[in-house]
């Protein structure tokens, strides 16, 4: 159960590292580890702008998940 429940946590991270890095432009070639996704939804550039992330399971595959990254209008 607790390496369901960590394999889990790692999934969630990086499909919402993926998504963020992609949505920002930057693709996986920029440094994820300087965002740190394991506090919240909501991510916060340097620029002033706030990202948010939505996680999404896949319908008929419960071990599969998406994750959406998108600009907050202020």
């Amino acid at each position: 159960a607790i390496r369901r429940q960590r394999q889990m946590c790692i999934r969630d991270r990086w499909t919402a590292k993926e998504a963020f890095l992609k949505a920002i432009g930057t693709g996986i070639d920029a440094k994820a580890s300087s965002y740190d996704f394991s506090k919240s939804n909501t991510i916060s550039l340097y620029d002033g702008s706030f990202w948010k992330l939505e996680h999404h399971t896949v319908c008929d595959f419960p071990d599969y998940l998406s994750c959406v990254c998108y600009k907050c209008l202020q």
